[in-house]
């Protein structure tokens, strides 16, 4: 059973973000936050210009909200996300 729990532990998959048309795949757990996820998709693809307005969205829906795991976004293994300014953050 402890080899099932460490299975679970170090399980990493691959997320797709997209950012002015450019791919980056970057690699996260999904017991980790979206803002966990949006904090390393912003780095890499940094130099942006002000990154603390910028946002995750599935393709076909509203804004990803930071305070979920990734799990719990219905994210998984291949997801394409748009990294794009948030409407909220903007003000």
């Amino acid at each position: 059973m402890s080899e099932h729990q460490v299975e679970v532990e170090v399980e990493e998959i691959e997320v797709k973000v997209v950012y002015n048309g450019v791919i980056k795949e970057i690699t996260v757990r999904p017991e980790e936050t979206v803002r966990q996820l949006l904090d390393r998709a912003i780095q890499a693809f940094s130099p942006i210009p002000q990154p603390h307005l910028l946002a995750l969205f599935p393709p076909e829906g509203l804004e990803l909200n930071e305070s979920l795991t990734v799990r719990e976004a219905g994210i998984h293994d291949e997801t394409k996300l748009l990294l794009r300014p948030s409407a909220v953050k903007g003000g």
